[in-house]
């Protein structure tokens, strides 16, 4: 088996993974006024992608940053989130250590102490997220982004289950350290 995505696919797999971010950078060019529509739809074309293609699943971590990107912007804006949502936040947090453990248990894959210990701080992470704890979301984001290069550079049996939880860790992550972030710019009355 070759030792990385682009050994495995070729230059296809960085076109594979460009295509979604530049869907969801053209609302940045939109006017202020538009910006939502053009937002909501980036997330629908990617939902849609998402779903049509068999490699489809390489365009829904993209997908979530887009639809948090409508979804978070209102929550913030009266301040911090409401307790349900953080509690929400964490328990998707967790929910795919809980499937790891659910393979493990049944003999898909071994346990390993590596991935106990990294079921352990998601976790944890998770319970900081839904008491409130913005760095933890710092921190999660971070893990979602080392599960992605880790997914890229080691490809195995489960690179698109690795990839859509370091996609739900970023999404999870940077949508509540940026809910909870104080805002520099005074609000509209």
């Amino acid at each position: 088996m070759p030792n990385t995505q682009f050994q495995a696919h070729g230059f296809g797999i960085v076109l594979l993974n460009l295509a979604p971010a530049v869907v969801a950078a053209l609302p940045n060019f939109a006017t202020a006024r538009a910006r939502t529509v053009f937002t909501a739809a980036a997330a629908i074309m990617l939902s849609v992608m998402s779903f049509m293609f068999s490699d489809g699943w390489a365009f829904a971590p993209t997908a979530w940053l887009a639809w948090a990107a409508l979804v978070v912007p209102v929550i913030a804006r009266n301040g911090p989130p409401a307790t349900g949502w953080r509690i929400a936040g964490g328990a998707l947090a967790v929910l795919p250590m809980v499937l790891g453990i659910g393979g493990a248990l049944v003999g898909s894959w071994g346990l390993e102490l590596g991935y106990v210990l990294y079921t352990v701080v998601v976790a944890a992470l998770g319970v900081l997220m839904a008491l409130g704890k913005p760095w933890a979301g710092v921190v999660l984001a971070l893990v979602g982004v080392a599960a992605l290069v880790s997914s890229a550079l080691y490809p195995g049996m489960l690179t698109s289950g690795v990839w859509w939880a370091g996609g739900l860790f970023i999404t999870l992550g940077a949508s509540q350290a940026l809910m909870h972030a104080r805002s520099r710019i005074p609000a509209r009355r």
